[in-house]
């Protein structure tokens, strides 16, 4: 991959995971595995990319953003400006044309954050509404 690749593959990788933020303890396993994936191509960055550290923390704090609703959304909503800057600063570095940001999609959330017992909370984007966060992540705001 290069670099442009892997840091597209990242930022839309960390945007699937913030529409599926886990809502409780059973949810964080299946959230967790997928995190992992984001961490895997993160590890592939060379220098060039610069994975800002903020994106790490929040791949290791899904149990934490569980337990604390306000730390979540501190957090989740900071997620989301280290982004937006983070793109922003690499359109700033790119000659126009030729980039798509949003074309290259990461498959790697799916919907089902179901508890094992097939019973309980689920992950959000499942079933309940996006806040205006994720709506703001999925550029619609």
């Amino acid at each position: 991959m290069t670099d442009d690749e892997i840091r597209d593959a990242n930022v839309h990788g960390i945007r699937a995971l913030l529409l599926s933020e886990p809502e409780c303890r059973e949810a964080i396993a299946q959230w967790n595995s997928d995190a992992a994936t984001i961490k895997r191509l993160m590890m592939l960055d060379r220098g060039a990319v610069g994975v800002p550290h903020e994106l790490w923390h929040y791949l290791d704090d899904a149990d934490i953003r569980v337990k604390d609703r306000d730390y979540a959304n501190a957090q989740i909503e900071h997620v989301e400006d280290v982004i937006r800057q983070w793109m922003s600063a690499r359109r700033d570095d790119i000659a126009s044309g030729g980039h798509n940001f949003d074309g290259l999609s990461v498959t790697l959330v799916n919907q089902r954050n179901v508890a094992p017992s097939g019973e309980g909370c689920r992950g959000r984007g499942a079933d309940r509404p996006p806040t205006a966060s994720h709506l703001r992540a999925r550029g619609r705001r």
